[in-house]
């Protein structure tokens, strides 16, 4: 197919020398170690195409070089590594969208209608202030709270934060026992007929659950 060999031989400019293993002192050096490193993946590739009809002659030291690259791409694997991972626990601990956990939440909350069973503040029961409520939690992220007749709106979602699953509940209201509620809670139970939440600030002994009616 190639009837012909090809000869390469490279003269590289003077002062290009292998980078020694306390090198890249300065960004010229590592420009020229980048600009080596695309000029070797061009012929190896060529080399890998046409077979043996390629031959590469380097008037330096070939074998010292290759090893500095190595070392060069192994810290630019590494680096690049250590800023994925880096980012991908951000994204973990910060993004709002739902985790798998929170999604079965979800999909719990806006099966049906809720009440509060059980609200404690620093050890003291205050579910009794919220009997005769009925919360809905719809798919659109809309929350209300009825009691007689009178319907409170606001809204809710689940979300990552700090390494917890938390339920965020925003109602807006001037009451004083609705506004309780607004918070972003760590869900510690999830199932279909009850989940248990406690406040996410752990110096607030603060815990709310909801069971389905």
């Amino acid at each position: 197919m190639f009837p012909h060999t090809l000869y390469y031989k490279i003269a590289l400019p003077e002062g290009f020398l292998p980078l020694t293993q306390s090198g890249l002192r300065s960004a010229m050096q590592l420009a020229k170690a980048a600009a080596f490193f695309i000029l070797w993946l061009h012929f190896f590739f060529l080399r890998q195409l046409r077979g043996d009809k390629v031959r590469i002659e380097f008037n330096t030291q070939l074998n010292s070089m290759k090893k500095n690259l190595r070392f060069i791409l192994f810290a630019l694997v590494c680096s690049i590594s250590l800023v994925a991972c880096d980012r991908f626990d951000d994204d973990d601990d910060n993004d709002p969208t739902n985790t798998p956990a929170n999604s079965v939440t979800n999909s719990y909350l806006i099966n049906g209608s809720w009440r509060v069973s059980l609200l404690t503040d620093d050890g003291r029961d205050e579910t009794s202030d919220y009997d005769g409520y009925t919360f809905e939690f719809a798919a659109d992220g809309k929350l209300t709270a009825t009691k007689a007749g009178v319907t409170t709106n606001g809204t809710w979602r689940t979300q990552r934060d700090d390494g917890s699953n938390e339920l965020l509940i925003q109602l807006v209201t001037t009451d004083k026992d609705l506004d309780e509620l607004n918070d972003d809670w760590d869900i510690v139970l999830s199932t279909n007929s009850k989940i248990e939440l406690k406040d996410d600030n752990d110096e607030r002994d603060e815990q709310l659950h909801f069971t389905k009616k």
